[in-house]
């Protein structure tokens, strides 16, 4: 959508000298000037932590909802880290609404990061204090500020696809045109997730 904004060119009209005021004609031009306005959809992070996870895990979501009210969350799984020798991580899903495009989020989501001392010194794969990835905003296809969307990972991992086939089973990826349940269903990789309970243990996987 975008908004239309029109101002009046100089100082205002104004008319030329010697001409009758009826027959004068004003010399102001209207500058149209074209603001584009992002609509609130529905976005989905996924959020990791493998280093204090209960904590971190917990005060992500807490600052999710302080800054956009209410969201969706999924169940929190312990999974194996994945690219590296590590302790297990606690993964999970949320679903917030918001206007914000792709980069101001992102920006808000890497301070948040920090506040709760993500090192970015480290690899890529590495132990991680607070993770908070955008999984998908709206149905956006394509590179947005650095990012690719939809990610990657949700296919690839089951600690990223599965607490999103938890809160959305019937989204549509935006690429394969599937339900995120049905990627679930299907998917053929390491299934090796074991959902936590509220007082931060491992429950049965059932």
């Amino acid at each position: 959508m975008a908004a239309i904004e029109t101002r009046q060119a100089g100082r205002g009209a104004r008319f030329a000298l010697g001409r009758h005021p009826d027959r004068a004609r004003p010399q102001a031009r209207s500058v149209v000037k074209v603001i584009a306005v992002e609509h609130a959809v529905d976005v989905y992070l996924g959020l990791g932590s493998n280093r204090d996870p209960g904590r971190h895990i917990a005060a992500g979501f807490r600052a999710l909802r302080e800054a956009f009210g209410e969201i969706d969350a999924s169940p929190v799984y312990v999974s194996p880290a994945v690219g590296f020798d590590g302790a297990d991580f606690l993964n999970a899903a949320a679903r917030i609404c918001t206007d914000w495009p792709v980069g101001r989020l992102k920006a808000w989501l890497t301070a948040l990061e920090n506040a709760h001392g993500r090192d970015r010194s480290q690899p890529k794969f590495s132990d991680r204090s607070l993770d908070i990835d955008i999984l998908l905003h709206g149905q956006k296809v394509g590179q947005f500020d650095g990012l690719t969307l939809p990610r990657d990972e949700i296919l690839e991992h089951a600690h990223v696809l599965k607490p999103l086939a938890d809160i959305a089973p019937d989204l549509r990826h935006p690429v394969t045109g599937r339900t995120i349940a049905e990627h679930w269903r299907q998917f053929q990789g390491d299934r090796s997730l074991r959902p936590v309970d509220a007082e931060g243990g491992s429950a049965p996987s059932g």
